[in-house]
């Protein structure tokens, strides 16, 4: 056998979902599971050959997201889905040797990625029920290449705080700061305009969570030209195909669609958090489409259960400090609802 890289030797691959999630309740991968726009659909159906069969083109919907977040359009990178954006950073700034931080625990895939380019990580753990680490840690990490955070952070919720950023891009101006915005939509805010002021900060965004389109794989990066034109001489330059681009494109455009989806996301959160008090269990519910619920040292037994009865959860045992947890993404309350009597029955057991 002819071996990988060094660097690839000692990693796991990212585990991919089972299979037998197709046929149950999914609620382990927070897609958004009130769908797409109906917009989307409908462009879908009427796509024609001739798309299909050219080369696509991003600009439009690179346009788009300009219009919308008010920067110029050079400054966005249409991309794979988000992990693909996040990739794309970390091949173009990170070399082997280099360090790259970020909190724990935090998305697999910042881990993954810094061991596939050979560099070292620095992490910081959240505080106490999952405080951002605003002091503890810090003053002792020399400036890495990469810092990575998420806003809000999976599968925590935790934020950023404004202040410490602010501070941290000042004092680091040579470290590349990625913003994973994934959730952020949910919160209706972005950290963008920020990058005007600061060169070194980097936002990346996706079509997967709150548009409902993790199956066509489709996100964004934005970053400053000097940034972006390094980028562009290793992504990929068709990276995104034309039907996930028209996707999106209408997606943007169904601004009720959205609205409705973080209304009825805003009542099933309520609804979950107070029937998962009443059986006197800990849930932490950020303003995005999980929750994370503590139920205690059994959390695997738990895990297996649902899934005895077709209800898939995320199993985030293995992540630090929630090893007594699991993450569970909010649905339509008719699903919930399920999730809600079952779960209640197994913790009975």
């Amino acid at each position: 056998m002819i071996p990988p890289r060094p660097a690839l030797l000692e990693m796991q691959p990212y585990r991919r979902p089972d299979a037998a999630r197709a046929h149950g309740l999914r609620l382990d991968l927070n897609e958004n599971l009130w769908g797409c726009s109906p917009r989307v659909r409908s462009v879908l159906a009427d796509f024609s050959t001739e798309r299909i069969s050219m080369y696509p083109d991003p600009r439009p919907l690179a346009e788009m997201i300009a219009r919308r977040l008010d920067v110029p359009v050079e400054w966005v990178r249409i991309a794979n889905g988000g992990d693909d954006a996040i990739d794309v950073v970390f091949r173009t700034f990170v070399s082997a040797g280099d360090r790259v931080a970020f909190c724990v625990p935090t998305y697999t895939i910042y881990p993954l990625l810094a061991r596939a380019v050979g560099a070292r990580t620095v992490t910081v753990p959240y505080g106490e029920a999952f405080a951002f680490p605003v002091d503890a840690g810090w003053s002792q990490v020399p400036p890495p290449r990469l810092l990575v955070l998420a806003h809000p952070n999976n599968p925590t919720g935790t934020l950023v705080p404004r202040t410490w950023l602010q501070e941290t891009l000042e004092r680091w101006p040579h470290t590349i700061v990625l913003m994973d915005e994934a959730y952020a939509d949910f919160l209706g805010e972005t950290w963008t305009p920020w990058i005007h002021r600061y060169p070194n900060l980097v936002v990346v965004r996706t079509f997967s969570k709150l548009y409902g389109l993790a199956g066509l794989r489709v996100g964004y990066l934005i970053a400053r030209p000097e940034l972006q034109r390094e980028m562009q001489k290793i992504h990929h330059p068709y990276a995104v195909n034309a039907v996930a681009i028209a996707a999106a494109c209408a997606a943007l455009m169904d601004t009720a669609f959205v609205e409705r989806v973080l209304h009825d996301l805003e009542e099933v959160r309520q609804r979950v958090v107070r029937a998962v008090r009443e059986m006197g269990l800990e849930i932490v519910a950020p303003a995005t489409n999980f929750v994370l619920i503590r139920v205690g040292p059994h959390a695997r037994t738990v895990i297996e259960r649902l899934r005895a009865h077709a209800i898939w959860v995320r199993d985030v045992t293995p992540y630090p400090g929630l090893t007594e947890y699991i993450r569970v993404t909010l649905a339509p309350w008719n699903r919930m609802e399920r999730f809600i009597r079952t779960f209640a029955q197994v913790m009975k057991t």
